[in-house]
């Protein structure tokens, strides 16, 4: 790639409770970080990409970042997710719900969803028809990308074990305890290949899951409460698991 280009990446996120009556911690705190990390690559453009459920939680959690905003009518949709692919050279898709093979998304539960989830599957659709590569990342099986290994994913029903699976792929699929994790984990890799440390700072994880609750009015994807934790999990996990790959990046950046 020629290092004076500018490469525009779309990193789509969002998953919406709707016992919560509204977005999960997951997803956005660890695509704000993907976004904050691509800024220090030279060359590369990141835009935050989410549905208009969404899209206050997003906004507000991304801190002034440009978010593309895909309308839940199913027509504008597919009108605004053409327009995004076209501006767009990458897909990062995080915790992002897509459809089962019956055209339905549905949660952890089985719990259809599709009437809260704009088709951002279309997404997928747009870029590959671009021939543009796409990226996952996921944790429950649910989730645009997982297409990769629905296989695995029918033959271990403790993962989704009330059926159903996104049948939705993509070229690289991240799996992960939780899909902000999932984000680390990427930029830890991305670090690798532009030898710079692109992790987010100390404390700036939390932050960003904390001011998706404070100001975005984001809930625990696993209990719906509007409490500063990630599937259940506490921030002391997410600051875990950004040091511990920070300790593993410092020692091969040697």
């Amino acid at each position: 790639r020629n290092e004076t280009a500018t490469a525009r990446v779309a990193v789509l996120t969002g998953f919406y409770i709707e016992r919560g009556n509204a977005p999960e911690t997951d997803g956005p705190p660890g695509a704000v970080a993907l976004l904050r990390g691509l800024e220090r690559i030279p060359g590369v453009v990141g835009v935050a990409v989410t549905d208009e459920l969404c899209e206050h939680c997003v906004r507000s959690t991304c801190d002034g970042a440009d978010v593309m905003v895909i309308p839940m009518d199913e027509s504008e949709a597919r009108v605004a997710c053409a327009r995004v692919a076209e501006s767009c050279d990458l897909l990062i898709c995080v915790e992002r719900p897509g459809p089962d093979s019956d055209g339905r998304c549905r949660n952890m539960r089985g719990v259809e969803m599709s009437g809260v989830t704009a088709r951002t599957d279309l997404l997928c659709d747009a870029f590959a028809a671009r021939g543009c590569p796409i990226v996952a990342v996921g944790d429950g099986g649910n989730e645009l990308g997982m297409g990769n290994c629905i296989s695995a994913i029918h033959e271990l029903p403790s993962v989704l074990p009330h059926g159903g699976g996104c049948v939705v792929g993509c070229d690289a699929l991240v799996v992960c305890a939780a899909s902000n994790y999932g984000c680390y984990g990427l930029l830890a890799s991305l670090s690798l290949r532009v030898g710079e440390d692109l992790l987010p700072l100390e404390g700036d994880a939390s932050a960003d899951v904390v001011r998706s609750v404070n100001d975005g009015g984001a809930v625990d994807g696993t209990t719906a409460r509007a409490e500063a934790t990630v599937d259940g999990r506490p921030l002391d996990d997410t600051e875990r698991c950004v040091r511990d790959l920070r300790s593993l990046l410092s020692a091969l950046l040697i």
